[in-house]
């Protein structure tokens, strides 16, 4: 059976402009999905890095250009999942 990754991406301040990006992956029934690649590409360069989830489904990426981001996870048992992601700096 495969199961749906759900994804929950925050943005947060890291310097005038950068931010940064983070979530927790979950399957369906909530529990955590483990050690997935997560990717994230900025559509404009093209430039990409890569992480792996922790042992509680949390991925970061702490400091990134603001830009439009697409966002890939693959996990063992899960359907590929792709989402695009918009990384602006907070305005205090």
């Amino acid at each position: 059976m495969r199961l749906f990754c759900l994804i929950l991406a925050l943005g947060t301040v890291v310097y005038a402009q950068q931010t940064g990006v983070s979530g927790r992956l979950t399957d369906q029934s909530g529990a955590v999905v483990v050690s997935a690649i997560v990717k994230i590409a900025d559509t404009k360069s093209g430039a990409q890095v890569a992480t792996l989830s922790n042992d509680q489904g949390l991925y970061t990426f702490p400091t990134l250009l603001a830009s439009e981001y697409k966002l890939r996870v693959e996990a063992p048992g899960c359907r590929l999942s792709l989402f695009r992601r918009k990384a602006t700096p907070s305005q205090c």
